[in-house]
Formats: structure tokens, sequence, C-alpha cells
């Protein structure tokens, strides 16, 4: 009797112990099976919207990298950083950028909040399309932010295809989605330079905390700065060079150790005709010859004559040489400033073109003289993609 007892719940507790087992099985597949469905959710949905993402492959490449999770909708009781992402994206204006650029129609605060909720249903294809969008805007924003929206030599589409040992907006979105800074993180992707951060200021100023105090400034000042920090975005991912030589304020910088020396410099029209028909100015050297000052510049083949083309993609096959004369105050200084740099002559010159600046806190601007804003700003606030 008791040798039957014991077999009973010996058998009991087998029983028992496979029931819970299976439950455990059936719970384990079921969290399975809705892993898999996000991971289905998300994949499905990049193909199906590919078309309306600015960077489909870096997307794309951001969800593989992350095992194609959300990265922003989680339940409503879990800290993401979607919020943080929806109010650095009101606030693109403040960087020079338009805010429409960014899916501003479906990336809504309302929309996040009925997709985070617990008690709302909402199917994990819709979760996944918002959580694309808000990644696209944002890696959009920080290739934007990198290398401008309408940078010559780093198009969209060149960039959305991954740049070899460049900028990754994906590895920078990875870490700043880890971070407790994210948008400190993400705005470290813009130019440290001291002009680009002294016009970022001023942009900030005047789309943000002056606009709350109700001040105003004109739109065509707005749009110089924006259009003046979009070539400054263009010019950090060129070479750095000792010498920078903007041509609308005819200032001639040299860069030295011990700080930054300035000379104000004239080149004559047939010389300024040559840089306004769309040279190849990455080419551009500069040069001393008894005491004067001359920059040499190539003749690339593509040149079309009366296009300007600031920092234009670089071709080698060459024509002729071509030297202009420039004049300087303080000739002797400058000689001297250039042969201390290096004795080997010419050097390389970086030439901009910035139509402004800021000056004892003040926007100092200068005369277009190519008429290179004007087709910039059209470019820049009529083209609704980067």
């Amino acid at each position: 009797m008791q040798r039957y007892k014991c077999s009973f719940y010996f058998s009991a507790a087998i029983m028992s112990l496979l029931v819970l087992l299976g439950v455990v099985a059936n719970a384990t597949a079921h969290i399975t099976a809705k892993d898999t469905s996000i991971a289905a959710s998300v994949k499905n949905q990049l193909a199906v919207h590919r078309k309306e993402l600015y960077f489909p492959n870096s997307v794309q490449r951001f969800y593989r990298q992350t095992g194609f999770r959300l990265a922003w909708i989680a339940p409503d009781t879990v800290k993401t950083h979607a919020t943080d992402a929806m109010l650095l994206l009101d606030c693109v204006v403040t960087y020079g950028l338009k805010h429409a650029d960014y899916h501003p129609d479906q990336l809504l605060y309302d929309k996040l909040k009925l997709l985070r909720s617990s008690s709302s249903p909402v199917s994990n294809s819709q979760k996944a399309v918002f959580d694309i969008l808000l990644t696209d805007a944002i890696l959009t924003f920080e290739n934007n932010l990198h290398y401008g929206r309408l940078n010559p030599n780093y198009p969209a589409a060149k960039i959305d295809s991954g740049i070899k040992n460049g900028f990754n907006a994906e590895k920078v979105l990875i870490n700043a989605l880890k971070s407790q800074q994210f948008e400190k993180e993400i705005s470290k992707v813009q130019p440290q330079t001291k002009a680009y951060a002294s016009l970022k200021h001023q942009m900030y100023l005047m789309k943000g905390l002056y606009e709350l105090d109700c001040y105003e400034f004109s739109v065509a000042d707005v749009q110089r700065v924006a259009i003046n920090m979009e070539r400054l975005r263009w010019y950090s991912t060129r070479k750095k060079t000792s010498v920078d030589i903007n041509i609308p304020s005819g200032i001639l910088t040299v860069h030295t150790k011990t700080g930054d020396q300035y000379f104000k410099i004239k080149i004559d029209k047939p010389g300024m005709d040559l840089l306004a028909a769309g040279l190849d100015y990455s080419a551009i050297n500069i040069t001393t010859n008894k005491g004067q000052i001359f920059l040499q510049i190539s003749k690339p083949a593509y040149q079309k004559p009366g296009e300007l083309t600031i920092n234009p993609v670089v071709n080698h096959t060459r024509q002729d040489t071509t030297a202009i004369p420039v004049t300087v105050s303080r000739g002797a200084k400058l000689a001297a400033q250039l042969s201390n740099i290096g004795k080997k002559q010419p050097l390389p010159v970086s030439l901009t073109y910035l139509t402004c600046d800021i000056r004892n806190g003040q926007l100092v601007t200068y005369k277009d003289i190519f008429y290179a804003d004007a087709r910039l700003k059209k470019a820049l606030y009529k083209v609704s993609k980067p």
C-alpha cells in the first residue's frame, strides 16, 4: 500500500512537471513568436516604404546592425529617446535647416503617444513604420549637419551607399541611443570651426531666443546665415590648408601655430572672371615671386564659362596653369608668413565663398560678387529632398 502511494505521488509529480514544462515552452514560444513578428514587421515595412526614405540604405544598415528591433517605440513604461529625437527635429531651423525635410506629417506626438500606450491596440506594422521614419529623419539630420544638404562632392546617393572610412551616421545614432545625452551626441557631427559656431549661435538667436522675445529678423538675413552654414559644412569635408581666401570679403587668412593672421587682398577683374568661371578651387595654390603674390590655378577639362561651382568634384585632367596677381596690404609680411609655413612653394589654398560672418556679436554681410547666394537659396528652399 505504501509503495502504491509513493508510485502515485511520483506519477503525479512527473505529470505536474510535464505540464509546467509545457507552459514554459508555450510562453517561450509566444515570446519568440512575438519577437520574430517585430523583426518581420520591420523588414517588411523597410521594403514597403523604401521610396519614402531619404537614406534607405543607411536605414537598412542601421536595423541590420541592431537586429531589426524597434529603436524608438516601446511601452510607455520603458524609457527611449523617441521624445528627445522629436524635440530635436522640432528645432532644426536653429541649425539652418528646414523642418519640412524630416517627415513632419508622419512624425506626430499624438501618434507616438498612441503607439507607446499599453491600453491602445496597435499593430507591429504601425509601430515599425513610425520607427523607420523617425530613424530616417535622424540619420538625414545627421548627414545634413555633417555634409550639408547639397554638398556637390557628397550627394545623398553617395553618402547613402556608404563612404569607406568616412562619417557613419548609423554608428553615431547607435551610440547616441545608448547615451544619456542624446542631443549632444547627435550635434557633435556638425563642423567644429569658429566660423560655423558663430553663425550657428546667430541662427539660434534669430530663430530661437530672440524670436520667443518677439524680436523680428528679415527673412533675407536668416536665409543668408543658413546658406553660409551650408557652405561651411561643405568646406569642413575638405583637406585642411594653411591658407584660406574668402572671395566676397577679400580676406586672406594664414593659419599658424600661434594664431590666425588676416590680410586684405584685391584681385583685378580678369582674375575674378577666371575665379567665377567654375574652376576647380581645390587646385589653387599661392606663391611669391620677387615680392609679388600670385594665385596659380589650373583650368579643369569640365569648365563651363559662367558657371559657379564652389568646391566641385575634382577632375584631374588639366589644361594650362594661369597665374593671377594679388594685391595685398602688408604684402611683405604675408610673403614672410608664407615662407615660414613652407620653404617649398607654391602652397595649396582653400578658396571659400562666405557672404557673411559675425564680428563683435553683429552680423556682417559682404557683396554676393558671383550671385551665388541666389542660386544656392533657390536650391535649398525649393528642393524637397537633400
